[in-house]
């Protein structure tokens, strides 16, 4: 047997991670969209009108990304992609009527998966928990994006 190496926490957010898709599988049947478009459709919902450019760099997604959901959206009628005026190479994303039925759908899952994660946490143990999650992805994020992998 193998060194025992201490990389529990990165474990369990993969565990964590995992296991979100699949409740959000199960909880968007019957609807035409899956975990992998609901992220974009909320950051849409809360900033409509946001570029293709902005939604990649909010969600630390590569535009290849952020194109293929944008794409799928648009095939199902939840989005409408608006070229901008002044540089048509900028396209602005605004909800359909047909995605808006749905936002608050999409709000009640993740707030009760949320809920389920973090049940018998105090309000202390969940800001920490919220501040510490942030940190790392910050880092993250900065290391990946500068090329910093710390070889």
């Amino acid at each position: 047997m193998g060194i025992q190496r201490n990389t529990t926490y990165l474990k369990h957010i993969s565990t964590i991670q995992r296991c979100t898709q699949r409740y959000f599988e199960a909880a968007l049947t019957g609807f035409s969209i899956g975990y992998g478009q609901q992220f974009f459709l909320l950051r849409i919902s809360e900033q409509e009108g946001i570029s293709l450019q902005e939604l990649a760099k909010r969600g630390n997604y590569d535009k290849t990304t952020v194109t293929k959901a944008v794409r799928k959206l648009t095939e199902e009628h939840l989005v409408c992609s608006v070229p901008d005026p002044r540089d048509r190479r900028i396209h602005h994303l605004y909800l359909t009527d047909t995605a808006k039925a749905l936002i608050e759908r999409l709000y009640e899952v993740r707030d009760r998966w949320k809920n389920q994660l973090t049940e018998g946490f105090s309000e202390q143990e969940k800001a920490q928990m919220e501040g510490f999650l942030s940190r790392m992805a910050s880092l993250a994020w900065e290391m990946t994006e500068k090329g910093e992998y710390r070889l």
